[in-house]
């Protein structure tokens, strides 16, 4: 387990983290987030999130709350996904994000990169549910596109307006249901049609 406790409410040394949660629209239990405030230095003023594979701790990312970067430490397996333990056996579709804080706020995946390497490929397939991939609304995050076409994976590049760069932000904008929600409505596997949202998001970034 990465060093530090779990978020508790009644704990007032809590509070600031749970404040910044807030501001990222979630909630201290949305996620087992630790915090070490009696850390040195940046450390204690970081969100611990720990990494899991079949409910088992294989790694963890540290989220500074002062956004200077780096903005995350990240202690990881090249080809991990985070995210699958947050999965259901029922649900038919599976959201596959670059951001953390993404996966967290609508229960998908994160990559932790604007890329998908063959390794997270295959943890993502033996899922066997249909994909969705959302890419970040930037220039980086607009590259994945191709990659996940050539995959069989769907792209969903919603409407959303100009401050909104990632599902993270759609969500403390739009809610979880709306952002959602749009989410399904633009996913498609056309590649002309992905290249036309991909376009006119590109003309405004």
């Amino acid at each position: 387990m990465p060093e530090g406790e779990l978020i508790y409410t009644a704990n007032k040394d809590h509070q600031v983290y749970i404040d910044y949660l807030n501001k990222r629209g979630l909630k201290h239990n949305d996620y087992p987030f630790m915090v070490n405030p009696k850390a040195e230095g940046r450390q204690a003023i970081g969100i611990v999130i720990p990494y899991t594979y079949e409910n088992k701790v294989v790694g963890s990312t540290i989220r500074f709350m002062d956004d200077r970067n780096p903005k995350f430490i990240n202690d990881q397996q090249q080809g991990y996904v985070f995210g699958t333990d947050l999965q259901k056996e029922e649900w038919e579709v599976v959201l596959v994000f670059e951001g953390i804080f993404d996966a967290i706020s609508l229960n998908g995946l994160a990559l932790t990169h604007d890329t998908i390497n063959d390794n997270q490929v295959a943890v993502i397939n033996n899922l066997g549910k249909r994909v969705i991939v959302i890419p970040d609304q930037d220039k980086t995050g607009l590259g994945i596109c191709e990659r996940a076409l050539e995959l069989g994976y769907d792209v969903a590049l919603p409407n959303w307006s100009e401050d909104v760069k990632d599902a993270n932000d759609a969500v403390i904008k739009y809610g979880r249901l709306n952002t959602l929600l749009s989410i399904l409505d633009s996913a498609t596997n056309s590649k002309i049609k992905v290249e036309v949202m991909r376009n006119k998001i590109a003309k405004r970034i």
